[in-house]
């Protein structure tokens, strides 16, 4: 075989190609990192629900003080029920009475709570509702 020979570069390329990398150390893998909490929407969710459909529904806790006085309220709210179904900016139009809490009950029954969200085009969206809540003793 000539000194110079195709096989002999090759050969040669190749030895340069490891020394030139001895000592470097490969970089460490990566695992990747771990999936998110999944938001999905439940079957029960179809894009062509019209109504508000509630996923996990609380409802509110009577009010101690309005038990006691064996006081009934009403509860104008509004909320927006994000694309995940959960609800964000709720809101207290109206407390009647005012001053025993019904207000607070309703809003934290709704951070409790998860809906259905509106469809468009078969994509979940953002939709603001204007809701009324009657909470009794009895």
């Amino acid at each position: 075989m000539p000194p110079h020979s195709s096989k002999t570069r090759l050969v040669s390329r190749l030895l340069g190609l490891l020394v030139l990398t001895a000592g470097c150390a490969a970089p460490p893998l990566t695992p990747p990192p771990p999936p998110k909490a999944s938001a999905a929407l439940p079957p029960i969710c179809f894009a062509g629900d019209a109504k508000l459909k509630a996923i996990r529904h609380r409802v509110p806790v009577y009010p101690a003080a309005a038990s006691d006085q064996k006081v009934s309220g009403e509860v104008t709210y509004r909320f927006t029920v994000e694309p995940d179904g959960y609800v964000a900016n709720a809101t207290i139009l109206m407390e009647t009475p005012p001053g025993f809490g019904f207000g607070q009950a309703v809003l934290d029954a709704l951070a409790q709570s998860r809906f259905c969200p509106k469809f468009e085009n078969g994509t979940p969206v953002a939709e603001e509702h204007r809701e009324m809540a009657r909470l009794t003793s009895w």
